[in-house]
């Protein structure tokens, strides 16, 4: 029976501190006398259980040799057996193995309430969904359709005798200057 130390971070997150990837704001634990024959990722998330940590919020568990200091060449994902034989052989050498616990984000307490900003351009607070007054319905563009009906062909029509003239839209296209503003009665059309 072999057994190895490892040593746990748990608690916080990987981040750059002066330009150099870190674990930061997390605590380690050192875990002593597992069993590098039974050692497993089933044996890991047991390990991690034993400290709080329920599978479901652990994102990623990541390990490296202690003594190299460089985390974005040095780290390795944990997921199967190979990379648990590897970390048993880490710990024979070093004396333990550093593991690092991502854990899954969740909700975002300690945020302050933001607010929205609507269509309209006005800002709502939080918890009200509501729009405030005076802001423009939201329109939806549903692509180029083809009109078959005789309401959308004498609505354009009706557009193109409005002005008399036919300037430049966006992108180029031909447009009626009363119907290039959103929210305007005029249908899309293809030319």
């Amino acid at each position: 029976m072999s057994l190895f130390n490892m040593r746990v971070h748990h608690g916080g997150a990987f981040g750059y501190e002066n330009g150099v990837l870190k674990y930061l704001k997390g605590q380690s634990t050192v875990v002593e006398d597992i069993d590098g024959d039974r050692w497993s990722v089933f044996e890991a998330y047991e390990e991690l259980r034993q400290l709080g940590y329920l599978k479901s919020t652990i994102a990623a568990l990541w390990y490296k040799d202690p003594t190299g200091d460089d985390y974005e060449s040095q780290l390795k994902l944990l997921t199967g057996d190979t990379e648990a034989i590897e970390m048993c052989t880490i710990a024979w050498r070093r004396g333990f193995v550093d593991l690092f616990v991502v854990h899954e984000v969740g909700d975002a307490e300690g945020f302050p309430e933001v607010g929205f900003l609507d269509v309209g351009g006005e800002t709502v607070g939080g918890e009200s969904e509501e729009p405030l007054s005076g802001g423009l319905d939201l329109v939806v563009f549903e692509g180029n359709v083809q009109k078959t009906d005789g309401v959308g062909v004498a609505t354009e029509a009706e557009c193109q005798k409005k002005d008399g003239g036919v300037e430049l839209g966006q992108e180029g296209h031909e447009a009626d200057s009363d119907c290039s503003y959103p929210g305007s009665n005029c249908p899309t059309r293809d030319i």
